[in-house]
């Protein structure tokens, strides 16, 4: 049972993290579409693809330790009653 707390409480703060590197992708996608008209009269298309890019590969990186640690919560739900 205290595993099982340790894992959730893991989970619920990477679950954190990765909701805010969603959240801030998802700001800079909504500034985008926003204000297509004047990126694309100064020819920012480029800079604004970088931070999205590096915004999106932060959420990606989240998502793959809410994965992970998905992965061993599981493993452990079925490994220990077998332990047991």
């Amino acid at each position: 049972m205290y595993t099982n707390y340790k894992v959730a409480k893991m989970q619920g703060l990477i679950r954190k993290g990765y909701m805010k590197a969603q959240d801030k992708r998802m700001n800079l996608t909504n500034e985008l579409l926003q204000n297509i008209k004047i990126i694309k009269m100064y020819s920012w298309e480029n800079i604004f693809l970088s931070l999205l890019q590096e915004r999106r590969t932060a959420e990606l990186k989240e998502l793959s330790k809410v994965q992970r640690l998905s992965t061993i919560a599981t493993t452990l739900l079925y490994l220990f009653p077998a332990l047991l």
